[in-house]
């Protein structure tokens, strides 16, 4: 069955959507500003990039996702220096992003 054999592949394939889901939801259990966050939407007019902040009394998570067939810039100066990328969804590559790219950065204040 062609559905089972798709299915079987994105169980083993570490890149798959599957595998992405079950990072996120570690992520969501692991770090408290997930599920207690403040959310601030970040450039509510921007048409190209969807871009959001989530904090709580010391952390902070940081969401840019690129929703157009284009490369989009990426405009670091919210990440601080100590901040850890924590997901992509593409290997960083160069200047900003990538078409259709998510990343998501975490920081605690120091």
């Amino acid at each position: 069955n062609k559905a089972f054999i798709n299915a079987q592949a994105a169980l083993t394939d570490e890149s798959s959507v599957f595998h992405y889901y079950k990072k996120l939801i570690a992520l969501r259990k692991q770090y408290r500003v997930f599920r207690d966050g403040r959310f601030h939407l970040l450039g509510p007019d921007d048409p190209q990039r969807f871009i959001y902040e989530r904090e709580n009394d010391s952390e902070h998570l940081l969401v840019v996702c690129n929703f157009t067939r284009d490369r989009a810039p990426l405009n670091t100066d919210p990440i601080p220096a100590h901040a850890q990328l924590l997901l992509t969804n593409y290997p960083v590559q160069g200047q900003g992003l990538q078409p259709y790219e998510a990343r998501m950065y975490y920081w605690r204040d120091l």
